[in-house]
């Protein structure tokens, strides 16, 4: 009667790279699985915290528009068409910058992947819809030009430039001619702390994505 042989299970890809890192270094496979856990924990805290800045920065880019939108109207009832028509042009060139994003990223994807993609832009909307595609990963589309983190930091980018920084600048400018109501107080913090936390949330995830390549670079060599 023959005996069939057992092989033992194959080890998880975790334990592989543990005892690698263990025959590879000085530590013992019990210290090797200490420190991969330990490193998967401040990994874990790590993409907390970038998601955590990228919804704050989303939704205080959503405020803020909101704010700008509001202070346009109060321009003019105070008699000072000048900021309000400057307060629309930051406006107005924000939006039209992210049209063309959502153009060029998905002119070969079809009509409807473009009127949707511009539908987020209009409604204001597509800060958060850029940060919920990057926090679940979302993979490249077919035909799209860019990854959802590319397309994010980009559109980003066009804001911070073209609204929150020249929005800051106007309304600076319209507090010192006299405009202090609350709503204008109120609209210039959210322009600084909408700048401020683009600014913030763009390194974060520039960090994060070099980490990102960082391991997989690590994964290939291991």
């Amino acid at each position: 009667m023959t005996q069939v042989q057992s092989h033992p299970p194959n080890p998880s890809p975790t334990r592989k790279l543990t005892r690698k890192l263990s025959r590879r270094s000085s530590l013992s496979l019990a210290q090797a699985e200490s420190f991969h856990k330990l490193s998967s924990k401040a990994l874990w805290s790590w993409r907390n915290v970038s998601n955590i800045a990228l919804y704050i920065s989303a939704g205080l880019s959503m405020i803020d528009l909101l704010f700008d939108i509001a202070m346009v109207q109060e321009y003019y009832d105070a008699d000072q068409p000048k900021f309000a028509t400057a307060t629309l042009v930051t406006i107005a060139l924000n939006l039209f910058l992210q049209l063309v994003v959502v153009l060029t990223q998905n002119g070969k994807r079809g009509a409807n992947v473009i009127l949707r993609e511009s539908l987020f832009v209009v409604t204001f909307v597509k800060p958060g819809v850029d940060v919920f595609r990057v926090v679940v990963e979302q993979e490249q589309a077919v035909n799209s030009i860019l990854p959802p983190i590319n397309e994010m930091l980009i559109d980003k980018g066009v804001e911070r430039f073209a609204e929150c920084i020249p929005g800051a600048v106007i309304q600076t400018m319209a507090f010192v001619n006299g405009q202090h109501s609350d709503l204008a107080l109120l609209s210039l913090a959210s322009s600084i702390l909408t700048a401020g936390f683009i600014s913030a949330s763009m390194t974060i995830e520039k960090g994060e994505r070099r980490q990102r390549g960082a391991r997989q670079r690590a994964g290939k060599t291991y």
